[in-house]
C-alpha cells in the first residue's frame, strides 16, 4: 500500500459564541468572534502545506440547527481551497449539524463527500487513480442519536486491501462532560476491523487507543473556560498500513488556568510584578493569544488585603491595562489562606476551634455536603454563583469545586471570628 497523509479534525462549531468571557474588552471580543473561523483556516492551510491526500471532519461543522450564512460560506470557501490543491474532504454530521438542520443551498466540488443520514456504503479515496482508503461514516438524522450505531461500520470483505477509517461522532466510554450520543466503548470499536477511528463530539483531544488508533482531536478552538490548553487537529501519516499521529495546534485564543502563590509576597507591588511575570512567561511558552483564569493560592501576609472590597477586580483591571492584547486576564480568584496555622487553631477548645472542626467535617459528611449544596441553590441568583453555574452548567463540577469553596469559606469565617472584618462578597 502506498504511503499517504490525511488530517482528522472535528467539532469546528463555526460561528459559535465564546462562553464565559467576563470582562468587556473590544479587542478580545473581536478575536473571539473570529476564533472558530481562524482555527478552520489553519486546518485548511495545514492541509495544503503538508500536501495531505484528504481531510476528515468528524461532525459538528456548525453550532446550531440554523447556522448563519457566514459560517456556511467560510466552510465552503475552505473546501474550495482544498479542491484547488487536489485535496479531498469527507464529512459526517453530528448532533449540532444533524440531518434535520437547515442549510443554505450552496454548491460543493466533487472532491467533497458528505455521508448521508443513516447507514452508508464506504467512501473510497483514490491516490493517482487507485483506491487506497475506505472510509465508513454515519451522519445523525436528528440531534439526539442515543443508540449504539456500530452496526453501520462493518467493513466488506473486498475492503481488506484498503486502509480502513471509521468516522464516528459519539461518546466513547461514557464521558460525563458530554451528551451520551451514539454511546459505545473502546472494546467494541476494537472488535471492528478498522485501522483508524476518527472520532468527534468530545472537545478535548484524547488518545483512547494506539492500535487500532482511536482518536478524539477535540475542538480546533477552545470555546469556554472548561476547554483549556492547546486545541487543534491530527495529521496522520500512513506507512505500510500503520499510522503515526501528530497533534497540531490550530487555536488562536487559548484558555489557560494559572496559579500564583502569595506565600513569599508581602506587598501589593510584589503581587502585581509577580502576576505580570507569570503572564509574560506563559505567553512566551504559547504560540497564540491567551485568556487566563488566575487562582491565588498559598498562605501569606497579603491574604487579608485580598479580602477587601474590589481588590481582586482592581488588580485584574490593572493587569489587563498593562498587558498587550495577546494576554487577557478573564478571571482572578482568591484561594489563598490566612497567615496562621489553621491546624493548630482547629485543635483549640474555642468557638474558632469548633468552627474549623465543623468546616473540616463537611468534606467527609455527606449530609452536611447536601445541606451546603441546598444553600448554594437558594443563593443561585448571587451574580458570581449564577455566572459560575452558567459557565460550567454541571452538578458534577459543583461537587468537584465544593472542597475548595469550603476551604475558602473556612478562611473567611476564621477571619471574622478573629475580629478581622471582611467587606467583599464571596467569589466563586
Amino acid at each position: 500500500m502506498p504511503n499517504f497523509q490525511y488530517i482528522h479534525a472535528a467539532d469546528l462549531h463555526l460561528g459559535a459564541p465564546f462562553v464565559g468571557l467576563h470582562q468587556n474588552n473590544p479587542r478580545v471580543a473581536q478575536m473571539a468572534d473570529e476564533a472558530t473561523y481562524a482555527a478552520f483556516d489553519k486546518i485548511i492551510q495545514l492541509a495544503i502545506t503538508r500536501k495531505v491526500l484528504f481531510v476528515l471532519f468528524a461532525g459538528d461543522i456548525y453550532d446550531a440547527d440554523y447556522p448563519n450564512l457566514k459560517a456556511q460560506l467560510r466552510f465552503r470557501d475552505g473546501i474550495l481551497q482544498l479542491d484547488k490543491a487536489e485535496i479531498s474532504s469527507c464529512v459526517i454530521r453530528g448532533n449540532h449539524d444533524h440531518g434535520g438542520s437547515v442549510r443554505a443551498k450552496l454548491e460543493f466540488p466533487d472532491s467533497y463527500f458528505e455521508f448521508a443520514p443513516g447507514a452508508n456504503p464506504p467512501h473510497l479515496i483514490n491516490q493517482n487513480g487507485i483506491p487506497i482508503a475506505a472510509i465508513y461514516g454515519y451522519s445523525y438524522p436528528q440531534r439526539a442519536v442515543t443508540e449504539n450505531i456500530l452496526r453501520h461500520y462493518a467493513p466488506r470483505p473486498e475492503d481488506q486491501k484498503y486502509f480502513r477509517i471509521g468516522m464516528l461522532h459519539g461518546n466513547v466510554g461514557g464521558d460525563v462532560a458530554h451528551d451520551n450520543y451514539a454511546p459505545c466503548i473502546v472494546a467494541q470499536l476494537k472488535e471492528i476491523d478498522i485501522n483508524y477511528w476518527a472520532l468527534g463530539h468530545v472537545h478535548q483531544a484524547k488518545v483512547l487507543s494506539q492500535t487500532p488508533a482511536i482518536m478524539y482531536p477535540g475542538t480546533p478552538q477552545g470555546l469556554s473556560p472548561r476547554e483549556t490548553g492547546a486545541h487543534g487537529c491530527y495529521v496522520v501519516t500512513v506507512q505500510e498500513n500503520r499510522c503515526e499521529m501528530e497533534f497540531v495546534a490550530t487555536d488562536s485564543l487559548r484558555w489557560m488556568d494559572l496559579e500564583f502563590s502569595i506565600a513569599d509576597i508581602s506587598t501589593e507591588d510584589e503581587l502585581l510584578r509577580g502576576l505580570d511575570d507569570l503572564l509574560a512567561d506563559q505567553r512566551g511558552r504559547e504560540n497564540c493569544s491567551l485568556i487566563s483564569c488566575i487562582s491565588l493560592t498559598g498562605r501569606g501576609e497579603l491574604h487579608h488585603a485580598l479580602q477587601q472590597a474590589q481588590t481582586l477586580s482592581t488588580i485584574q483591571d490593572h493587569l489587563n491595562q498593562q498587558r498587550e492584547n495577546d494576554v487577557f486576564v478573564n478571571r482572578l480568584q482568591d484561594f489563598s489562606q490566612p497567615n496562621f496555622d489553621v491546624e493548630t487553631k482547629r485543635q483549640e477548645n474555642s468557638i474558632l476551634g469548633d468552627y474549623l472542626r465543623l468546616s473540616q467535617s463537611m468534606n467527609s459528611d455527606a449530609e452536611l455536603r447536601e445541606k451546603v449544596l441546598l444553600s448554594l441553590a437558594e443563593v443561585a441568583n448571587h451574580a458570581e454563583i449564577k455566572r459560575a453555574l452558567e459557565i460550567n452548567n454541571s452538578e458534577e463540577w459543583l461537587m468537584q469545586q465544593l472542597p475548595q469553596l469550603i476551604k475558602q469559606a473556612e478562611a473567611r469565617g476564621a477571619h471574622l471570628l478573629m475580629g478581622e472584618v471582611n467587606t467583599e462578597e464571596p467569589r466563586v
